[in-house]
């Protein structure tokens, strides 16, 4: 039997860090700043980029001198750069979006060969 699966979006694989960020990742954070929960799964065999697409090269920092991200940067460093400017545009506009960014709880694993490490 054949089974259907849907997708939202198929990023090809020039994709920039940045564009799969704002595809995959934005949308969610922005609804759950709303109070809505979100998990981002990375899947799929080893060598296929998963840490790279949630975090980033082993040999680069998250973050540059004058704060900003890295362009390899991957999701995990842009969602923390991106709620951090957020609480900042919402403290300087003194929650006037019907927000605010109180404690935010990140949980990573790292699953690997039946291990979480």
């Amino acid at each position: 039997d054949d089974l259907p699966f849907k997708f939202d979006h198929v990023l090809p694989p020039a994709t920039s860090q940045e564009e799969t960020f704002e595809v995959v990742a934005l949308p969610m954070i922005e609804e759950m700043l709303k109070g809505f929960t979100g998990t981002i799964l990375c899947y799929g065999q080893t060598g296929s980029g998963k840490t790279y697409t949630m975090m980033e090269p082993e040999d680069e920092e998250w973050f540059s001198e004058d704060s900003t991200v890295s362009p390899h940067a991957g999701i995990v460093p842009r969602t923390i750069q991106h709620l951090l400017d957020r609480k900042a545009l919402n403290k300087a506009q003194e929650n006037q979006e019907g927000f605010m960014i109180g404690n935010v709880e990140l949980t990573i694993f790292d699953i690997y060969n039946k291990t979480v490490r």
